[in-house]
């Protein structure tokens, strides 16, 4: 499935009893802000860094991060997520949220035109960029609703604003075309054998 279609039709998955949102902006600025290993590369999770991930990822932005502060403010809290994993593989789970966060994170494909486009870097966090590139051009969309937009579809909305803008072209339908000649070939090459 191409990340076009997977921004509308993936559906988040429910891990160890926990449903998940779409992974969107906010889920990706609130683990930043939390410094969550998911967002770092070769880094050791422990339970309590996939607990808080778990718990941002099954929450919205109206819910800010009040989820996570009543889990470290809360003996109770902290004491039934401690029993949760008395009955869960972390291994597992961890191994599910990392794929579902790392799969939601997929931009589209493209080809940058080297003779135009490409604006200067703005300092500002990465999920702030894409929810203000796409509030400032998508104004049928209410900003708050930017940020609980799945990421992969605010991902495909900001690369068509690219590609419009002359900043890149979208290669995605082009890569699908050259991976789908690919098959066929070896499968042609399969069969003269």
């Amino acid at each position: 499935m191409g990340i076009f279609a997977q921004s509308l039709f993936a559906t988040p998955p429910r891990v160890g009893g926990v449903q998940l949102t779409p992974f969107s902006a906010y889920h990706a600025q609130a683990l930043i802000e939390l410094d969550s290993p998911y967002l770092l590369p070769d880094v050791e999770i422990t339970a309590g860094d996939t607990t808080a991930a778990l718990i941002v990822c099954s929450s919205l932005r109206a819910d800010g991060l009040n989820p996570v502060l009543r889990f470290s403010q809360s003996k109770r809290v902290r004491a039934s997520w401690w029993l949760y994993w008395v009955f869960h593989n972390h291994e597992t789970i961890a191994g599910i949220l990392q794929d579902h966060i790392l799969s939601s994170m997929r931009p589209p494909a493209t080809w940058v035109d080297v003779e135009g486009g490409g604006g200067s870097s703005t300092g500002a966090s990465w999920p702030y960029y894409a929810v203000s590139v796409c509030a400032q051009e998508l104004h049928g969309i209410p900003y708050l609703h930017l940020w609980d937009m799945p990421l992969a579809e605010l991902f495909c909305h900001k690369a068509i604003i690219g590609e419009r803008n002359g900043d890149y072209k979208i290669a995605e339908s082009e890569l699908d075309a050259r991976k789908r000649r690919a098959e066929s070939q070896k499968e042609s090459d399969r069969w003269q054998r």
